[in-house]
C-alpha cells in the first residue's frame, strides 16, 4: 500500500473503464448495476464503484490519507484458514500487528434517497461490443439477514436459480444475480433479447419465472434443495473438509463475511427446515410485490 503516482497514473483509466463497462460498456453488466442503484440510491448524485468524475480528480495525497486514516485494524477483519496451531498463530499474530494504530472508524454516510421503483425505465447505452443486444432486468430488494423473511426469501431464490440454470450455458446475461456474501442488498433477474422481439414479451418471460417459485406449494425436492441452497448461497461450515480443504481461499472468506454479517448458518439451516407455503405467499407479498419492483430496459445505441 505504498502508493505513488505512478500508481494513481495506471490505476485511475481502469477504473473509469470498469465504471463503463459495468454501467453501459457491457449491457449484461448495467443492467445489474442501474438495478442496484435504482433499489438503493447513492447520496449526494454518488454512484456505486464511484462516481467517474470524482475518480478522475484522486489525487495522490487524498489516497495516501485515505489509507493512513481507515486501512487499519479498526476497520479490518483477520481470518485464517488452514492447518494451524491456534496458540502459535495467536501469539504471532499479536507480536506483529498488536501494536499498529486502530484507525478511525468510517464517516457516517448521509441520508440515502428513497428506492425508485415501479414503472419501467429505460436506459440508453453505448455498449463496446456492436453486436449486444438489449437486455431486460427486473429488480427487488432482499429483506436483511436475521429477517423473519429471510429464510422463504432464500427458498425462492434457490427455486428461481433451479429453473434458470440451463440459462448459464445459453445466454451471455447472467440470467439470476444474488451473491448475498459480496452483494446481499441486490436481486435480479436478466434477459436478453433483439429489437425485433417485444419488450412486453421479455419481461412477461422473467415474471413468469418469478411467479413458479412464488406459487407452487413446497414439494420434497424443494426441502432436499435446502442443504445445497445454503451452501451455494452463503458458505456451510458444516461441510466436509475436504472440501473447504480445496479452496482455503473460499473458506477464508466466507468465514470473514459470516462474521462481518453475524449469520448463523446452522440457525438458519432450522429455519429453512421450516419454512411453509404460507410463509412464500408473505414473501410474495412483502418482498415480490409490483409497486416494489425495479423494471429496466437496456437499450445499445449506436
Amino acid at each position: 500500500l505504498n502508493i505513488t503516482e505512478a500508481d494513481v497514473a495506471r490505476e485511475v483509466p481502469r477504473v473509469l473503464q470498469e465504471l463503463q463497462n459495468m454501467y453501459g460498456g457491457l449491457p449484461t453488466l448495467a443492467g445489474l448495476n442501474h438495478t442496484r442503484s435504482h433499489l438503493y440510491p447513492v447520496p449526494q448524485g454518488g454512484q456505486y464503484g464511484g462516481a467517474p468524475k470524482q475518480v478522475a480528480s484522486l489525487t495522490l495525497a487524498a489516497l495516501q490519507q485515505f489509507w493512513l486514516d481507515y486501512y487499519k485494524p479498526n476497520n479490518a477483519i483477520l481470518v485464517i484458514a488452514g492447518k494451524l496451531d491456534v496458540v502459535e498463530t495467536r501469539a504471532s499474530v499479536l507480536a506483529n500487528f498488536g501494536n499498529l494504530p486502530t484507525g478511525k472508524e468510517p464517516p457516517i454516510p448521509p441520508p440515502a434517497p428513497p428506492a425508485e421503483t415501479g414503472g419501467i425505465r429505460r436506459v440508453p447505452v453505448q455498449p463496446v461490443v456492436p453486436t449486444a443486444k438489449r437486455v431486460a432486468a427486473i429488480g427487488y430488494a432482499p429483506p436483511p439477514l436475521g429477517h423473519e423473511d429471510y429464510a422463504p426469501f432464500l427458498v425462492v431464490v434457490s427455486r428461481l436459480w433451479a429453473r434458470l440454470y440451463p440459462m448459464f450455458y445459453t445466454s451471455k446475461v447472467q440470467p439470476i444475480y444474488y451473491v448475498p456474501l459480496a452483494d446481499p442488498i441486490t436481486l435480479a433477474l436478466q434477459t436478453e433479447f433483439t429489437e425485433a422481439e417485444a419488450v412486453d414479451s421479455a419481461l412477461e418471460g422473467l415474471t413468469e419465472h418469478l411467479h413458479a417459485a412464488l406459487s407452487a406449494p413446497l414439494t420434497d425436492q424443494d426441502r432436499q434443495q435446502i442443504p445445497y441452497t445454503l451452501a451455494r448461497f452463503l458458505g456451510n461450515v458444516d461441510a466436509p473438509s475436504f472440501m473447504w480443504g480445496q479452496d482455503l481461499y473460499g473458506f477464508a472468506f466466507t468465514l470473514g463475511r459470516q462474521y462481518q454479517l453475524k449469520l448463523d448458518t446452522r440457525a438458519l439451516a432450522a429455519q429453512l427446515a421450516g419454512v411453509t407455503d404460507a410463509d412464500i405467499q408473505r414473501v410474495a407479498t412483502r418482498i415480490f410485490a409490483p409497486e416494489k419492483r425495479v423494471t429496466l430496459i437496456i437499450e445499445p445505441e449506436d
